[in-house]
């Protein structure tokens, strides 16, 4: 089994520090090209979600987000926590497109791309008060 640790601020400056090291860890994981790019494009997603969403204050470098990505037998598991407001994604309807993604309006957008590109998640709110997201996505072709 393999695994980094992701673990940032909710900061875009922070992100794209976690960012890079992620794109430089997977392929020597053996992630080939387009799973590595499912497995980023989640990660992204449920981050900037958190950051945009997840405090009253704003966040801004004020709250850790603490997040692993382990790799085993072709699986990945992205297990991301906050300190945020409680959200559970498995509660929102998720509409389905209607048109080209150009045409749709903002909101939703996101976790419907973490549905499409993942294998399924988990979510629970941990005995600390903390949001606590797992996504299972392929890790090979």
């Amino acid at each position: 089994m393999a695994e980094i640790d992701l673990s940032l601020r909710d900061s875009l400056a922070s992100l794209a520090t976690v960012q890079e090291r992620l794109a430089t860890w997977l392929p020597g994981q053996g992630v080939a090209p387009a799973e590595a790019n499912r497995i980023e494009i989640v990660f992204e997603e449920v981050v900037t979600n958190i950051m945009k969403y997840a405090h009253a204050d704003g966040g801004q470098d004020l709250h850790p987000i603490e997040a692993t990505l382990r790799i085993r037998d072709g699986v990945a598991l992205l297990a991301v926590e906050d300190d945020g407001f409680a959200f559970d994604p498995r509660s929102v309807e998720v509409k389905p497109l209607e048109g080209p993604l150009e045409e749709q309006t903002p909101g939703g957008l996101g976790l419907l791309m973490v549905r499409r590109l993942s294998l399924g998640f988990d979510y629970r709110r941990t005995a600390q008060g903390r949001n606590r997201l797992e996504v299972r996505l392929a890790a090979t072709g």
